[in-house]
């Protein structure tokens, strides 16, 4: 065990444990300017010899194990993007032809001709201004913004936000999700993209609202100072799951920035954990969890920086450590090898902003890498991978070992840094069952095990494969597979008004949406997730005018993911999913055979009852972490139906018969209307109540008839009542 900076102990692998690595020659001490070691002699690769007396002197691989494949492609960024040659708007009008011409945006020039903002996506500089309006043109392009004329930040008299914390005190990363830090000035409206980090927004009257809470008077966040230096499992999915609350409260009440508008609400509560900088694993975070937002990653202490690779040791005296690495794609090679990454060094060729592109040095993060190359300390690995549905979405692939550094040159003679990682053998699989899961949706690669190509034999969207390597069993008790709920029970008599709005633009806005009206003063749904549980969901219905994709359409549409009926070693048979969920998203409906409450079995494995006793999920948002005044009376989680609603699956069904119980599940259920043929009809949807990575298992709490329950329940968790049903 050996010692970092401050004291911190830094493990390292026994030598069983250490991938085969050569030896490193003894080296002069390192120079941080980019000078070359001396006694080095020329890089593997003899670049080109055009103007080569103007290129810095080479460095030679400083580690030499067997070789792995370089990379030609270049990835500096344009500089000086030029300017559109297009017309110019004349006078009241437009150039004839150019109404929906679109140029790429280049700079703008304010009356004292200060650029307002570089071409898209490069990090800028905001100057003072009296009336200008200032815009980041891309999703996620940070940048900083300086004092107003009376050289005060402000944002139209709230409250100034602090700096979100910068582990390497390096300006935030230009990634979507990833914080940064905009003061507004008196015109200002700081503006991006749904994910980009945003401070305010404005209002049709140009006002600026703050939507971040900076203190909250006697405020319990349930947080210990020991809990935010080190954390645990049931902490991190409960902060989580309050952070997701609150994000999609935030996403109906204002029109853009939530995430970020929560996120530091979040941090300025201090409602994080793990905020105590560590080698090796991070207390609470498993391999394989999955992440849609870098601040979420930042709340559960797994990657507290906001570029690319975080480090240890960023005080003069001491050197850097890396202890983390996203792969955000730019960096990283296109392989997608699940055991390793071969990672481009940071710095030099990629300025932006007029910056001049140059070599890259050996400091700061490559020097972090380089550090733990020669100590070899283990590095945590974040892999980004795009999602159909969400855009992209984080995985966290476990500890990995640098093994390897070299340089390259690109086509322009700069030198880059490249580093491999390799996993540490004996993990569980993280980044691989993605792999695994993208044969399978290919048809190129076999599921192994698969009994049946798809139990709904054609009657949903996605097919669902059944598959066993536990035993030899074969086929789950004979059921009839049905996608709508076997219905006796209407909740009205009489023919209920149909929605008249048109195409998907039912909402509670315009005040003429009966579906709305019904639903409160908000929309069940935001962003395509349920945003909270309610005693009640009304969702449009066969009648109603609006369109299939509707936002108000949910339980309708089908499943919403593919899904896998397997064989459980403990349970039976259960139920998941090859793509990624996120929190409060549609998973499916339970169908069955409603019965009367009195006339189901005792031995009946696929019952729903929602007379059961369940456990307060507190799944829904805290009012005041959303700026909102507290109700006299909470809005309850609980059902609000008339009379017990039962459902049968064990003679008729679909996908939802097959999830097992737990004492702390990752699916809720909700009670629902909608109108069917003018008459309102009681369903039941089942939601994902925090992110469930690809192949867990979906559970939810089936509840109790008495206190103790009638079966025993074998669900594994660590809050585990012994019983159920």
């Amino acid at each position: 065990m050996e010692r970092g900076e401050g004291g911190n102990q830094v493990p390292v692998l026994p030598k069983s444990e250490v991938l085969d690595v050569m030896p490193l020659r003894s080296f002069p001490p390192i120079s941080l300017t980019g000078e070359p070691h001396p006694g080095l002699v020329s890089a593997e690769k003899e670049p080109n010899t055009t103007n080569v007396q103007d290129r810095a002197p080479a460095l030679h691989p400083l580690a030499l194990p067997a070789s792995f494949a370089t990379s030609n492609n270049a990835f500096s960024a344009a500089v000086g993007a030029a300017r559109s040659d297009g017309p110019v708007k004349r006078g009241p009008g437009r150039p004839k032809g150019l109404r929906n011409l679109k140029r790429p945006f280049t700079s703008v020039t304010t009356s004292s001709n200060v650029p307002l903002a570089a071409a898209g996506g490069a990090p800028f500089t905001l100057f003072p201004t009296s009336n200008n309006v200032h815009s980041a043109d891309a999703a996620g392009a940070p940048f900083t913004s300086v004092a107003t004329s009376n050289n005060v930040p402000s944002a139209a008299g709230a409250p100034s936000f602090t700096s979100f914390p910068t582990s390497n005190n390096v300006p935030s990363a230009a990634a979507a999700g990833a914080p940064f830090t905009s003061v507004a000035t008196s015109n200002n409206v700081p503006s991006a993209a749904d994910g980009a980090p945003l401070t305010s927004f404005a209002t049709s009257n140009n006002k600026i609202h703050t939507n971040s809470i900076m203190s909250i008077p006697n405020f319990q966040g349930g947080i210990s100072e020991r809990d935010r230096e080190t954390g645990n499992a049931e902490l991190v999915s409960s902060l989580l799951m309050r952070f997701n609350a609150v994000k999609r409260r935030l996403s109906q009440i204002i029109r853009s920035g939530h995430a970020l508008s929560a996120l530091r609400t979040f941090k300025n509560l201090k409602l994080h954990t793990n905020e105590k900088k560590r080698i090796g694993s991070v207390p609470g975070v498993d391999v394989g969890d999955i992440f849609f937002l870098w601040g979420e990653m930042y709340l559960a202490g797994l990657h507290l920086a906001t570029l690319t690779i975080e480090f240890m040791g960023t005080h003069e005296n001491s050197e850097p450590l890396a202890i983390s690495v996203i792969s955000t794609g730019k960096y990283i090679d296109t392989a997608r090898d699940p055991e390793s990454i071969v990672c481009t060094g940071h710095g030099g060729t990629e300025k932006y902003g007029g910056g001049v592109p140059s070599h890259q040095e050996l400091k700061r993060m490559n020097l972090s890498l380089y550090n733990a190359l020669c100590k070899k300390t283990v590095v945590r690995v974040v892999r980004k991978e795009k999602d159909h549905r969400w855009k992209k979405v984080y995985i966290y692939d476990g500890l990995y070992l640098v093994t390897e550094m070299r340089e390259d040159y690109e086509e322009n003679n700069l030198r880059i840094f490249k580093f491999k990682l390799v996993r540490v053998p004996g993990q569980k699989p993280g980044f691989q069952v993605w792999k695994h899961i993208e044969g399978w949706k290919s048809g190129l690669v076999p599921r192994p095990g698969l009994i049946l190509d798809d139990i709904s034999f054609g009657a949903e969207v996605y097919k669902i494969p059944l598959v066993n390597e536990v035993d030899d069993e074969k086929d789950p008790m004979a059921f009839t597979y049905v996608t709508t709920l076997s219905h006796w029970l209407e909740t009205v008599d009489v023919k209920v008004s149909r929605c008249k709005c048109k195409g998907m633009q039912c909402g509670t806005e315009s005040g003429n949406c009966l579906c709305g009206q019904r639903n409160g003063c908000d929309m069940p749904y935001a962003k395509n997730v349920l945003v909270a549980r309610r005693p009640m969901i009304f969702e449009c219905g066969s009648s109603c005018r609006c369109s299939a994709r509707c936002q108000n359409k949910m339980i309708q549409n089908g499943l919403g993911y593919y899904l896998e009926v397997f064989k459980t070693v403990e349970c039976g048979w259960g139920l998941r999913s090859w793509d990624p969920i996120r929190a409060g998203s549609f998973i499916c409906e339970y169908v069955g055979e409603v019965i009367k409450k009195g006339e189901e079995d005792d031995d009946d494995d696929f019952l729903f009852d929602s007379s059961r006793v369940y456990n307060s999920m507190k799944w829904n948002y805290e009012h005041e972490l959303v700026g909102e005044k507290i109700p006299d009376v909470q809005v309850s989680e609980k059902a609000d139906l008339a009379e017990p609603l039962v459902i049968s699956a064990r003679k008729i069904g679909n996908v939802a018969r097959f999830i097992n119980h737990s004492c702390t599940p990752n699916v809720l259920w909700q009670p629902m209307k909608r109108e069917i043929y003018g008459k309102l009809y009681l369903h039941i949807g089942l939601f994902a109540m925090k992110h469930i990575p690809p192949m867990t298992e979906l559970r939810y709490d089936y509840g109790a008839s008495v206190r103790e329950g009638k079966k025993v329940c074998r669900c594994g968790s660590d809050f585990c009542r012994g019983a159920f049903g």
